[in-house]
């Protein structure tokens, strides 16, 4: 039974947990944001693989509650990023690290994650992984992420932030939310801020590939929404992969007229492999898995020591199955691949 993220202290302890996870396997990536200005959006990309593989308490909440989920561990990232500037003696009180985002990749290869055809209205709610083919791309908009109000009342000071689902509308509660002193005053009133909390916002609309599609059918299309550092990252007719939530957004209402309603995908993290073909965008490994590979090869510097480690990998590659030696290397070279041969020259690149 997953824990209940209603209560504070399961939700302090997802996000230490994450906070742990990223001291201890993202530490130079942790540096590097760290030296961002404070204005400009960055992210960090986790393999959600090994994510799991250090808890898999994260699998678990991702499929029940994606976005509570998301919110906790970009809590958890801002706890990592505070805790690493306290341990250089780097100050954090210029720098709150609110525009710092935690971005999922390489999920779970499953029926209930990747999906080939655009979602239904079941699917609203879930963390999805979905394929397809770009078709349009709309123009980046700047909307506002959050408002401050005032209680005419008590004088308590809050803010609202944008509901993505009614197209970024800002509406105050009907009643104040102070818990301190109790107050249900409805009378709150926009106040001046002297910072204006700015959001990039971009649409861009996916339709499924034509080869995943029986003969006669159409293919549907869905709108995903791209914010912040997500901006400008494919163009029409790139395939990708989208990792976000499914969800719904409320067309404004009209006299006269039925409410619409239709399905969104608030993207996460998308995976451009039209650029993976073509070697513009490198993987994003982390660069402690990185050291880890390179570490393992420069223990053996004869030849012997180093089939010794092609054997190592070889044992890994599918442990619950003994044997099967030639198999297991035949994969291994498949997955490996070799390098390109050109004819030209008749020498590998």
């Amino acid at each position: 039974m997953p824990i209940d993220l209603k209560d504070s202290r399961n939700r302090d302890y997802v996000s230490s947990l994450f906070c742990e996870y990223l001291q201890r396997e993202h530490r130079s990536d942790l540096i590097r944001l760290t030296t961002q200005p404070a204005h400009v959006h960055f992210s960090l990309v986790v393999h959600f693989n090994y994510l799991c593989e250090f808890d898999n308490l994260f699998s678990e909440l991702l499929l029940i509650r994606p976005l509570d989920t998301l919110l906790l561990l970009d809590e958890g990232l801002r706890a990592a990023l505070k805790l690493n500037c306290i341990e250089s003696d780097k100050p954090t009180t210029h720098n709150p690290f609110l525009n710092v985002h935690t971005r999922l990749t390489a999920l779970p290869v499953i029926p209930e994650v990747h999906r080939e055809t655009i979602p239904w209205s079941s699917d609203v709610g879930k963390f999805i992984a979905l394929r397809g083919t770009v078709s349009r791309v709309g123009p980046v908009q700047v909307l506002q992420g959050r408002m401050m109000f005032t209680c005419s009342k008590c004088g308590f000071q809050f803010y609202v932030d944008a509901n993505f689902e009614s197209h970024f509308s800002i509406k105050p509660p009907r009643f104040c939310p102070n818990r301190d002193l109790p107050c249900s005053s409805p009378y709150l009133r926009p106040s001046p801020d002297r910072v204006f909390y700015a959001k990039n916002y971009q649409e861009v609309w996916i339709h499924e590939r034509f080869r995943c599609l029986t003969v006669g059918v159409m293919p549907r299309s869905i709108s995903a929404s791209f914010e912040d550092d997500l901006l400008e990252t494919v163009k029409p007719g790139d395939d990708v992969v989208i990792n976000g939530i499914v969800t719904r957004r409320w067309q404004p209402p009209k006299d006269g007229v039925p409410c619409g309603i239709l399905l969104w995908i608030k993207v996460n993290y998308v995976e451009n492999l039209s650029e993976l073909k073509t070697g513009v965008n490198a993987s994003h490994v982390p660069s402690e898995r990185v050291a880890e590979f390179e570490s393992f090869w420069s223990k053996h510097n004869t030849f012997l020591d180093a089939l010794e480690s092609r054997n190592i990998l070889l044992r890994s590659l599918c442990p619950e199955v003994c044997g099967m030696y030639l198999v297991k290397l035949s994969l291994a070279l498949l997955l490996a691949g070799a390098p390109e041969w050109s004819c030209s020259t008749r020498k590998f690149i």
